[in-house]
């Protein structure tokens, strides 16, 4: 009679029916831990994808500004894309409103320009009120139009730029004198922009109010025209 093969202490381990019930379960055990790590994977990269359309959104509803390279250091948004006078926002900034006020400093009490008031105030009141929605609207040839032949000895046209959400605007009077059968008004014009660009003005950033002193040529006929801007 032959004798059987001789079996080790493991193989004959390994056939008892409780080692491969270990077996199974640990098999089971791994089948389970490698869905759940599939699952945590998944649902981090689940996250991960909306937390990119989250910023994307915030993004393009508070987009970042960008630096403006010029040595100021002002940040500037991005031009705005879309009519500004739709923007909810800027209109609740009340831009329509420019105020006046009768000197250079704060002293004093400043009122409403109204455009029927054409007795309260003077025409290069209202001329500027015009210059400014020229600004506003993004107008750079009406914008260049007010400018006289004696501004550009020493400037040069301004460029292109975007539609500028000019608010909390108030013209100073500063002084009047006659210069060659001409009078000169200087004024001196605070007002805000909100989410400024930079395009037209990068010597203020968002909100902020740099005063420009602007000098008004008048002719004896009526004539008007800007003859200095500083800054």
């Amino acid at each position: 009679m032959a004798n059987e093969p001789n079996q080790s202490p493991l193989q004959n381990e390994a056939s008892s029916p409780a080692a491969s019930n270990q077996l199974a379960v640990a098999l089971e055990s791994r089948k389970r831990m490698k869905k759940m790590l599939i699952r945590v994977l998944l649902f981090s990269a689940a996250v991960l994808a909306l937390l990119f359309i989250g910023v994307l959104v915030l993004q393009q509803i508070f987009p970042a500004p960008s630096v403006n390279s010029n040595l100021n250091n002002i940040y500037f948004y991005p031009p705005y894309e879309g009519d500004i006078f739709e923007n909810q926002r800027y209109l609740g900034l009340n831009p329509e409103i420019v105020m006046y006020r009768n000197t250079d400093s704060d002293a004093g009490a400043s009122v409403q320009i109204h455009r029927e008031q054409t007795e309260k105030f003077d025409a290069t009141v209202f001329y500027l009120c015009d210059w400014i929605e020229l600004m506003k609207r993004g107008d750079v040839d009406g914008y260049n139009a007010c400018f006289n032949s004696n501004y550009f000895q020493t400037n040069a046209p301004q460029a292109k730029f975007s539609q500028q959400m000019i608010y909390d605007a108030e013209i100073r009077f500063s002084k009047k004198m006659s210069d060659q059968g001409d009078t000169l008004f200087t004024y001196r014009l605070h007002y805000r922009i909100y989410r400024n660009d930079g395009t037209l003005r990068d010597d203020v950033g968002s909100g902020a109010i740099v005063p420009q002193t602007v000098v008004l040529r008048v002719s004896p006929n009526g004539d008007i025209s800007i003859e200095s801007l500083i800054p």
